[in-house]
């Protein structure tokens, strides 16, 4: 979400020691809170508002007339005609019947007492047509009890009035007004003791019928107090305790309020000194407003005050700062002190860009403590509307939209015909969005055309208003700079369409175009909302609810328990078996988020159908049950919920705890608790290898393992899989696939680590050694031969090798003739090329088996090179001797080779065994590729069988080689 610099409409004024103060010809009208020990040097009259201002040409309305400096002794008059019935309240409110009028419109209200005179003009109308509203019931809804510290505004207070014909009309029923009031415990509250502040429609209550009005109000002394709403339809008040008001107002039904001592510091009073009104411009800074507040030993000493908060705000007409949205506050400054040094004075000025009516006022606060509000009329009597600074600002609208988005959703379908889904669009303007309620003078719209059209270009485009929703968070949390509006659309034709909104600061002259990426980049097709429009009729289930389990703790990448949900759809889900055409989805969203509202901030997962089982009526099996598992998002706390469609998810049934029947209740979501996983990692395996039949018991080691761990070698799972501890697991290894390298996985509840290759599969196995090739696994086979041999009785048909912890192990399957010989080269370094590949380079031959090895064999395999040959002269045996017919030969020496102990051992004349000790072969590396050649050859050497292992000899000379990694 962009966030936009907060640009402050608010303009401070400094000001010098010939600023606005008691002797300063610029504020005549001064006066200093009564409560403290400033003495007034003023005591004319001053009337600020009247409740209600408008009434019947008849007269006979009963209005409160708000001010200062009032006297016993006032007399009051509309127009030209005295009222004759005044009572006298306070020196700031005076109880006034109007007398009758003889034409319709403005009147000004003037006041005439010993002390002076004040005329407060345009201050009532009378309308000719006006009929006083008969307030035929009200009460006082909530809260029955409230408790609050002096100084500091209570909680919301609510009431409901009834007028026929009037509240049971959509919004505010006219000519209705509202206050809500408190006095001590016991006592009339239409005697002067009460003191009593505006209230503000709130909303349609009861089904249409009644309106529901609320407001604040801020306690100046400790104590215990009774509450109580009045409402007046212009003629008196009727006044409403928590049973109503069809028996009166009783101080045994009053609402209660408990006024305890302010612990901490808070001002102790402030006002609106002057002016009280003033006209400007659009985009003009209006005249210096200055404010005053006292707070005993705080403002009474010389200077400023110190740690006092100053803030001069501005909202729309009526409306009561702190309770609704709308204000908007910036800093006031210091300016003087007041005549008598108890009060401090700030100043500031307004420059609005919107024009219109607005409020204003002052707020002032200690040591960061609770906001003291302020109207003309000082805060004694708490906040009233009717006491608010009034500015009226003409011209053309200065404000520009500085950014837009559309904010949800990316794409969405809905039937022709029918209301689609909520749209939703984020704008902000400079001054105007920033904090809570809706920016004045913004207008809103949405609007739909052909898919992929740009709505700046295209002619097809139709739009339709979008109305306010609510103010949310820039990039800085908490600071409402954003405001949201809100559309849904209603189009007949099926088809695909873009979605985007826009929206204007100045009465719709310009717009600004927004898509999902915002405005600050232009319009972009591909970044509007995707809306398809089809012509089926959705169809609904009928009932689900959010089976089990009611609240969920895992960890983030992890696997969930399963969830279980469960869903009744008539003419589908009765009796045994899944119903059909019923899709299920289970999904986390942001704590408290209503999935119906916001499907987009939820995760989905399609849920699986588990079981059918009873509705209503045991055995019955009217419900069928879905379970479902979800992947741990990041740390945090989610909603759950499931959902469940019987159109393809055209349309969808979300279901809570307690069933859908009911909508969703956010309070009746499963919560989804994520947490960080602790450390899991690898350190080492082993052993790192073993034989490919597998078997091999092996130990992991590392952090972080718990009894969810599962472990697979290349894709195969390792069993009897044992968890020692958090570091140390043990499992048995599969059987591989082949020779080689594979990846071993280790998995837990919430992931898993890889070891790529992490485990190597050798031929590893330890014969019988009696010359038989029966008992060797068919994995340690390497190489055959399907060549038909030229020389009968010599064959060559395959070699396995092996080895173990002591012997490499070769076994051919083949026969060899007395005069002939069975001989295989070696590479114990195979890749390097160090050793012998061209054997006519041999010229040892003293002795049988010698003299066949020196022969004329060529192995051009690039790499290949024979550090020693081993084999038998006919089916020659040797076992821990030397033998001149068998054995192994070190080719190191080419003219003298070396015999090395080893093991021939023939099966009669079918197979062979050979037996070599790994020490012997000098293997340096702790994984070693050996390269064999097995070939028959005359026992001089000069002559060769058309048979190889592997086969494909040619001519004497053989070009591939079997290759075996020894690991030790």
């Amino acid at each position: 979400m962009l966030k936009k610099l907060f640009l402050l409409t608010i303009l401070l004024s400094l000001f010098t020691a010939a600023g606005c103060d008691d002797d300063d010809s610029n504020n005549s009208n001064n006066t200093n809170n009564t409560n403290n020990t400033n003495t007034n040097n003023v005591n004319e009259p001053v009337i600020t508002s009247i409740i209600p201002s408008r009434g019947p040409l008849a007269g006979g309305t009963e209005v409160f007339v708000y001010g200062r400096n009032f006297t016993d002794d006032a007399s009051i008059f509309f127009g030209t005609v005295e009222a004759t019935q005044v009572t006298f309240q306070s020196s700031g409110t005076l109880r006034v019947v109007t007398p009758a009028a003889t034409s319709a419109g403005l009147v000004d209200i003037r006041i005439e007492q010993s002390s002076g005179d004040f005329t407060l003009s345009g201050g009532f109308t009378y309308d000719e047509n006006s009929q006083t509203v008969d307030i035929a019931w009200c009460i006082f809804q909530a809260p029955a009890t409230t408790t609050t510290t002096a100084g500091t505004s209570t909680e919301l207070l609510y009431g409901r009035v009834y007028a026929d014909g009037v509240t049971n009309q959509p919004g505010k029923g006219n000519g209705v007004t509202a206050q809500v009031g408190y006095g001590p415990a016991g006592t009339n509250p239409e005697t002067v003791e009460w003191t009593w502040v505006s209230a503000n429609f709130n909303m349609d209550v009861d089904d249409g019928v009644n309106d529901e009005y609320m407001s604040a109000i801020t306690p100046v002394l400790p104590g215990t107090y009774d509450m109580a709403f009045r409402f007046s339809g212009g003629a008196s008040f009727v006044y409403c305790d928590l049973d109503g008001s069809d028996n009166g107002f009783s101080s045994e039904h009053a609402a209660s309020l408990v006024v305890t001592e302010q612990t901490e510091p808070v001002v102790g009073w402030c006002n609106i000194q002057f002016p009280t009104s003033y006209e400007a411009t659009t985009g003009a800074a209006g005249p210096s407003i200055y404010g005053q507040v006292y707070m005993e030993t705080v403002t009474d000493a010389a200077g400023q005050g110190g740690q006092i908060t100053a803030e001069l705000g501005y909202g729309p007409v009526g409306t009561i700062p702190g309770v609704d949205p709308g204000w908007q506050f910036a800093p006031g400054t210091y300016n003087a002190d007041s005549t008598s040094g108890a009060n401090d004075e700030y100043a500031a000025t307004l420059l609005i860009s919107q024009p219109g009516d607005y409020h204003y006022a002052w707020r002032f606060a200690y040591n960061n403590g609770p906001w003291l509000y302020c109207d003309s009329n000082g805060s004694d009597d708490g906040y009233s509307p009717e006491q608010a600074g009034h500015a009226t600002i003409s011209g053309e609208s200065t404000a520009s939209i500085d950014w837009c988005n559309i904010q949800y959703p990316a794409a969405t379908a809905a039937l022709a015909g029918e209301d689609t889904s909520v749209f939703y669009g984020r704008v902000y303007s400079a001054g105007i969005t920033n904090g809570n309620g809706q920016g004045q003078g913004i207008m809103g719209m949405i609007g739909y055309g052909p898919e992929g059209s740009d709505p700046d270009v295209s002619t097809e485009w139709i739009w339709s208003g979008a109305s306010y929703n609510v103010s949310v968070d820039g990039a800085v949390s908490g600071d409402l700079s954003n405001d949201e509006y809100m559309a849904s659309l209603n189009i007949a034709e099926a088809g695909l369409y873009s979605v985007a909104f826009r929206f204007s600061a100045d009465g719709g002259n310009t717009w600004t175009m927004c898509d999902l990426d915002g405005s600050e980049n232009g319009i972009d097709t591909a970044q509007l909302s995707e809306l398809e429009i089809y012509e089926q009729i959705p169809v609904s289930v009928d009932w689900c609810t959010f089976q089990y389990p009611s609240s969920v703790e895992m960890y983030a990448g992890a696997t969930s328990e399963a969830l279980f949900g469960r869903v009744f759809a008539a003419g589908s889900t009765e009796g045994a078996g899944q119903g059909g055409g019923i899709t299920g989805q289970v999904g986390f969203g942001p704590d408290g988020t209503d999935p119906s509202v916001s499907p987009g901030s939820y995760t989905w997962e399609d849920a699986l159908y588990n079981v059918s089982v009873d509705g209503l009526i045991p055995g019955d099996q009217a419900n069928d049950e879905y379970m479902a598992m979800v992947t741990g998002p990041a740390a945090g706390t989610y909603s759950l919920a499931y959902r469940f469609s019987r159109d393809n998810g055209l349309s969808w049934t979300y279901c809570d705890l307690d069933g859908s029947s009911n909508g969703v209740d956010t309070a009746q979501l499963p919560s989804l608790t994520v947490t960080d996983p602790p450390p899991f990692e690898i350190y080492s395996i082993s052993p790192a290898y073993g034989p490919i039949a597998g078997g091999t018991l092996i130990t992991i080691n590392g952090t972080g393992f718990d009894a969810t761990a599962a472990v697979t070698i290349g894709g195969q799972v390792c069993t009897n899989l044992t968890l020692v501890d958090s570091e140390n697991i043990t499992c048995t290894t599969p059987a591989g696939a082949d020779f080689g390298y594979e990846n071993l996985i280790l998995t837990v509840g919430w992931g898993f680590t890889e070891v790529v290759d992490g485990f190597g599969y050798r031929p590893i196995f330890t014969p019988a050694l009696d010359g038989a090739v029966s008992e060797w696994p068919s994995s340690s086979e390497f190489a055959t031969n399907t060549v038909t041999t030229d020389w009968t009785g010599n064959t060559l048909t395959s070699m396995s090798v092996s080895y173990d912890a002591t012997f490499l192990y070769i076994a051919v399957s083949g026969s060899v003739e007395a005069q002939n010989g069975l001989i295989i080269f070696i590479d114990t370094d195979y890749g390097f090329a160090t050793g012998v590949n061209d054997m006519s380079d041999l010229h040892d031959n003293n002795g049988n088996l010698d003299n066949a090895i020196s022969g004329v064999l060529t192995i051009s395999e690039a790499t290949f090179g024979a550090e020693f040959a081993a084999g038998s002269i006919g089916n020659g045996t040797v076992t821990a001797d030397l033998n001149d017919a068998a054995g192994l030969r070190n080719l190191s020496n080419q003219g003298n080779f070396g015999w090395d102990g080893s093991t021939v051992l023939w099966d009669g004349n079918t197979s062979v065994e050979i037996a070599i000790p790994l020490a012997t072969l000098n293997l340096t590396t702790p994984l070693t590729t050996l390269g064999l050649v097995a070939v028959i050859t005359s026992n001089s050497g000069d002559a060769l069988s058309n048979q190889s292992l592997p086969e494909g000899i040619n001519a004497g000379d053989i070009a591939s080689v079997v290759s075996v990694e020894i690991q030790q």
